[in-house]
């Protein structure tokens, strides 16, 4: 985070000094990026596991098969730690008059150009090679709100837009319209109304049941993950950090309901008990061993945290070239279904890196310097 204009503000006081000594420091949590890749692998572990059932009808180890079926925890994981990110790397900005603006454009430079470079490139084919999809058809509608990130069906009834992984962008896309609303007011006031809102439409979520993709997204319970995320962020900022020894003490129930449901399935059947609790408690240990030095994910993993948004949009379309190489190719059945998955996910791997190197690391250094030179003098979020 960079911070400039200091000379014209009040010093700040309580709480907000607490946090802006730790925010202005421009100290990151590298190990929430490698966190950050093992939710997004696990989402892609799964989705490989599927491509690999449905074109070999091979179905790996029985044991990997049920390890990588839960990999949709990542999902909870990941909205959990966009929750966390918002909160700890913009804890300065609360308060400030201009610093909704600041928040929007940069969060626009950094979940848009890959998403709408991708989505208009399957827009072309789905416009001019239509044969090359099995199911989906062009519909200018679904296009427009794919754009948007406005939820919408596709053409086979289903809540996805033209770029699938895009579903969940929705989701963040919605919570940082909140949290730009609320940052103007103090990191408290925005943790309880944020709270209240998405329990409250959670409540209506339940007393109604949603008929349709727009209404299925704004009364979901996932919503409140995010919240579990910027509750443990304000915490870690306040300074409540657990001893390594109980860091560690924690982790040990999140490991045992992982597997738990690895072996036996979901628990309570509740997302929030089985899936959000669980990742938050796994932040939150995480954050405290970091802060303490007894944690270090080797630098390949916090790399790999980097390109993680470029594997999490680029692997579907991997996963569809590799299935048309896998028609045309005919590999033996005989070659080891983990095999498959394991190679995919590596090229895959491979593939993102490339798109963030060539693509989304150049765009988003360019237009955040763009957006330095035009932006109103003041605080800067990450």
């Amino acid at each position: 985070m960079t911070v400039g204009g200091q000379g014209d503000r009040p010093a700040p006081s309580g709480l907000l000094a607490r946090l802006s000594r730790i925010s202005s420091s421009g100290r990151f949590i590298p190990e929430i990026d490698g966190l950050r890749f093992v939710a997004i692998a696990a989402v892609v572990l799964l989705h490989l596991a599927v491509f690999v059932v449905r074109k070999t009808g091979v179905v790996p180890n029985d044991r990997l098969y049920d390890f990588v079926s839960t990999g949709f925890f990542g999902v909870n994981l990941f909205f959990v730690i966009s929750g966390f990110i918002m909160v700890y790397v913009n804890a300065e900005a609360f308060g400030r008059p201009r610093a909704s603006l600041d928040f929007v454009a940069r969060r626009v430079i950094r979940i848009c150009p890959l998403y709408w470079l991708l989505t208009g490139l399957l827009v072309l084919l789905l416009r001019f090679a239509p044969h090359t999809f099995d199911t989906l058809t062009f519909d200018t509608a679904h296009v427009v709100k794919s754009f948007l990130f406005i939820p919408t069906t596709n053409s086979g009834g289903e809540y996805f837009p033209i770029l699938v992984a895009g579903w969940t962008l929705s989701y963040e896309m919605y919570f940082y319209l909140v949290f730009a609303i609320l940052l103007p007011s103090s990191l408290r006031v925005s943790l309880v109304l944020t709270g209240l809102l998405f329990s409250l439409t959670t409540l209506v979520g339940y007393w109604q049941p949603a008929t349709g993709p727009v209404s299925h997204a704004l009364f979901n319970p996932i919503l409140i993950e995010f919240v579990f995320g910027e509750c443990v962020a304000y915490w870690v900022l306040r300074g409540h950090v657990l001893a390594p020894r109980a860091a560690v003490m924690l982790l040990v129930p999140v490991l045992a309901i992982f597997i738990v449901q690895v072996f036996g399935g979901r628990l309570a059947g509740s997302q929030l008990l089985d899936r959000g609790l669980p990742a938050a408690a796994l932040v939150f240990a995480v954050v405290c061993l970091e802060r303490h030095g007894r944690l270090r994910f080797p630098g390949w993993l916090k790399r790999a945290g980097d390109e993680s948004y470029s594997l999490y949009l680029s692997h579907g379309i991997t996963i569809a070239v590799l299935a048309k190489l896998w028609v045309a190719v005919h590999p033996p059945r005989w070659l080891p279904a983990d095999m498959l998955v394991l190679l995919t996910m590596l090229f895959a791997t491979i593939c993102a890196r490339a798109v963030y190197q060539v693509l989304e690391r150049p765009m988003t250094v360019r237009l955040n310097a763009a957006w330095r030179d035009v932006s109103p003098r003041g605080h800067s979020t990450r």
